[in-house]
C-alpha cells in the first residue's frame, strides 16, 4: 500500500524477472559455496533431496533410503535448453 505522498515514478522495466534471476543466482551461489547463512538453503536442499529420493524409488520400484541415495555417484544434470535468460 502506498500513500499519496509516497509515489514511485522510476522505471521498473523487468523488475520481477530481474529480481527472480538475481534471487536464483544468489541462491545457487550459496549452495555451491556451502554458505547456509540464507535460511532457505537447508530446507530447499532437503526438499530437492526428498524429490530425488522419491524419483529414484519410483524408477526402481522399491524402497530407497536417503543413506543409500547419498552413497550413489549418480550425477543428475538439469536440462536448461529452452529456458530464457
Amino acid at each position: 500500500m502506498r500513500s499519496h505522498e509516497d509515489v514511485f515514478s522510476g522505471d521498473t522495466n523487468n523488475i520481477y524477472a530481474d529480481g527472480a534471476i538475481s534471487n536464483i543466482t544468489a541462491f545457487h551461489k550459496s549452495i555451491t559455496e556451502g554458505d547456509c547463512a540464507n535460511s532457505t538453503v537447508a530446507p530447499s536442499v532437503r526438499s530437492n533431496l526428498t524429490t530425488i529420493l522419491g524419483r529414484t524409488a519410483a524408477y526402481q520400484q522399491r524402497e530407497v533410503t536417503l543413506a543409500e541415495l547419498m552413497k550413489r555417484s549418480e550425477k543428475l544434470e538439469f536440462d536448461t535448453r529452452g529456458l530464457k535468460t
